[in-house]
């Protein structure tokens, strides 16, 4: 028998090998020109043909995130991600991709599932802390107060950190320790200002003096409020609660890509437990008409449904309140140094009007809060 060259089986071979990959790459090349061209579907066509194929050359990761983007809903993407994920290999790349699932859940409203996703990640500064918000946002106080002093423990000192004490101020008011929840939040009013969590800040030390009875320190927050941060929600919660527009517990919740229900307080106190869901923020507490004469209320309202620093997020949100026949739309809010992201449901009307598209959107699967116009 004629032996075999091995020169030629070692051309067959990479033959073999790199054919599907230039293949792949000119199936690449395409979805990218069509893209280009606002082919949108074509393109999303064609990228997930090559994501379906076996990774080449060209690195599966980032291709991934961005079909990601390109998704038209938040369920979609989470399809798409949780299909191809798994062909991501390296560490960090999976890890990016589960918080991503995670914040994708989270928008979906399947909460329990988001905080798994994240308490798989407790080395994280973000999910670590995204965890222990939905916890809170659950009514698992005990839990929440435990992830939240593991995540403090870990990143005693930065940006998340705050958040993290923010957190704990806030647990602890809902727990009903005052002498807690004021010495936290007193240390936390103390630091030097600039941080883009500080209206949230003054929001919850507000409601907390509010709920104890100390109108004159509450007033004195709401005036830095509106004087520091004039057309904010939080200035607007506020000043709702002050003047008797709203109840207490506001319900007004710090993580960014969770939806807001300002104007919805909650029924029933606060129950320790293991995994015994209680409102985070006890029952409620009728505020009375406001004494001080600040600025009177503006009349025009939108409803806001969510905000986020990755305007992808809001994009999601977005079309998926279009899907449902609502006209939303992205508005861009700068908070301190940093960007946010509002999505909104208009046109403005009046609040009573307004209140009647909240209901509207409870009813299709979404929470929203009132977020006045200035006239």
């Amino acid at each position: 028998m004629r032996r075999a060259d091995p020169a030629l089986l070692a051309l067959t071979l990479l033959w073999t090998l790199f054919t599907p990959v230039a293949g792949a790459e000119e199936l690449l090349e395409k979805a990218r020109k069509l893209e280009g061209e606002g082919q949108i579907s074509t393109a999303l066509s064609l990228y997930r043909e090559w994501l379906e194929q076996p990774s080449g050359a060209q690195p599966v990761l980032p291709v991934l995130q961005h079909v990601l983007d390109l998704q038209q809903t938040a369920a979609e993407a989470l399809s798409l991600l949780e299909r191809y994920g798994p062909k991501i290999e390296d560490r960090a790349g999976r890890e990016h991709l589960a918080y991503r699932r995670g914040a994708l859940l989270e928008m979906l409203g399947r909460l329990e599932e988001a905080e798994a996703v994240y308490g798989s990640l407790p080395e994280a500064e973000e999910p670590a802390l995204n965890a222990a918000l939905l916890l809170f946002e659950q009514g698992f106080l005990q839990e929440a107060r435990s992830r939240a002093a593991g995540l403090l423990a870990r990143h005693p000192q930065g940006e998340t950190a705050l958040k993290g004490r923010l957190l704990l101020a806030r647990i602890a008011a809902a727990q009903g320790h005052s002498e807690e929840a004021e010495k936290l939040f007193g240390e936390l009013l103390g630091l030097p200002t600039g941080s883009d969590e500080r209206p949230v800040l003054l929001l919850a030390a507000f409601e907390f003096l509010l709920q104890a009875g100390r109108r004159a320190e509450a007033e004195k927050l709401l005036e830095t409020l509106q004087r520091e941060y004039p057309s904010s929600a939080e200035a607007q919660l506020a000043r709702q609660a002050w003047d008797g527009r709203a109840t207490l517990p506001i319900s007004y919740l710090p993580s960014p890509s969770r939806l807001l229900a300002a104007l919805e307080g909650s029924s029933g106190g606060p129950e320790e437990g293991a995994r015994e869901a209680a409102s985070p923020a006890g029952g409620q507490v009728p505020i009375p008409p406001a004494a001080p004469q600040l600025a009177p209320a503006p009349q025009k309202v939108l409803v806001q449904t969510g905000s986020f620093q990755v305007r992808e997020n809001a994009a999601y949100m977005v079309r998926d309140l279009r899907a449902r026949g609502f006209e939303a739309s992205i508005q861009e809010a700068a908070v301190g140094a940093a960007l946010f992201y509002r999505v909104v449901v208009g046109p403005a009307l009046e609040p009573a009007r307004a209140q009647e598209t909240l209901l509207r959107l409870k009813d299709a699967g979404f929470e929203g809060m009132l977020l006045f116009q200035e006239d």
